[in-house]
């Protein structure tokens, strides 16, 4: 007799320590119909938990090197390193970061996914502050070089059309921005990593409803970096009304060391009428970003696309007191 049940169990196991990694079972009623739908499923979990950015071989290399800093431009050592940023993506370690990239792109000018990563993190140093405004476009045109270099070197690299996408949108762009991400998804939908952003742009252009169910899905898929999401899905909450699953998202983020978390939490609180909340959020933000302070309605546009979306977060900002400081532009 022919079972009509699919099983499968695998385990990882790091040979230095003999600990176990990963582990994964599956027990599940099948079909002749469904047989293939459900080990090409098991199999796409697998690969996800194994080898996406911050899966359990990752886990391992980086946590066997995090107090270690690259040298001499070793690509994958800066790889890790940049990952183990992103997770909770604190601007000070970027700068370790950048010099380690700096370096790896110097010694290894044919590694793409090195040039990838150092477009991406010229991006993270517009979006989350390291670089002074006055310096933003001509970061945003260094993204752009840098993941067209990548591009050239390895066309299908996701890293590099991530950075691409990124780069144009706060470019201003966004429909450009946009056909990027359409093209990639076309031929690498399963890359959780590159649909949770382009996700982001879709909602933060306007298209609140698609964009933030990729949001949530790659949030799902991905084990970091969670706080940036559920601050994503915080934003994606407060804009259609509901209050109460953007204060519950915004408590549940680990994104404490990134400004952009503070900014969303002060008007998420605001909006739901938590004025001791949004005010404690608000004096972290004078005293640890007044730069940014200064300038947000222009941080404002450059995340935001549509102007009511713009109107309706900066509402909710002036009931903080935020605004008393800023440049109106």
């Amino acid at each position: 007799m022919v079972s009509d049940r699919f099983y499968f169990r695998a385990r990882l196991f790091d040979t230095q320590t003999s600990s176990v990694l990963w582990g994964q079972s599956v027990d599940e009623d099948v079909s002749k119909e469904n047989l293939a739908e459900v080990e090409q499923r098991v199999a796409r979990e697998a690969a996800g938990a194994l080898v996406n950015p911050y899966g359990a071989i990752f886990r391992a290399e980086a946590s066997r090197t995090a107090n270690v800093l690259p040298v001499d431009g070793d690509s994958y050592a800066c790889l890790l390193a940049f990952y183990r940023y992103r997770i909770d993506l604190d601007p000070h370690r970027s700068v370790d970061v950048r010099a380690c990239l700096d370096a790896a792109t110097t010694a290894h000018p044919d590694n793409a996914t090195a040039w990838a990563l150092s477009a991406q993190l010229a991006v993270d140093e517009v979006r989350f502050l390291v670089t002074p405004p006055a310096a933003v476009q001509a970061s945003l045109a260094r993204a752009r070089d840098e993941a067209r270099r990548a591009a050239m070197l390895d066309p299908e690299n996701m890293r590099a059309l991530q950075a691409e996408m990124l780069a144009r949108f706060f470019q201003g762009d966004v429909d450009g921005a946009l056909e990027v991400g359409r093209r990639a998804m076309g031929f690498r939908a399963h890359d959780a990593e590159f649909s949770g952003e382009y996700g982001f742009r879709l909602a933060l252009s306007g298209q609140w409803g698609e964009g933030c169910a990729l949001v949530e899905s790659a949030k799902d898929q991905l084990m970091g970096p969670v706080g940036y999401y559920e601050s994503a899905l915080a934003v994606c909450a407060y804009m259609v009304g509901s209050n109460k699953d953007a204060v519950a998202w915004v408590k549940k983020a680990e994104f404490t060391a990134n400004p952009q978390y503070h900014l969303i939490a002060a008007y998420v609180f605001a909006e739901a009428g938590m004025a001791e909340d949004a005010s404690r959020e608000a004096q972290w933000l004078r005293q640890n970003t007044p730069e940014f302070v200064r300038n947000l309605p222009n941080e404002i546009k450059l995340r935001l696309r549509r102007p009511e979306d713009r109107e309706r977060v900066m509402r909710s900002i002036a009931k903080t007191g935020l605004l008393a400081g800023s440049t109106q532009q």
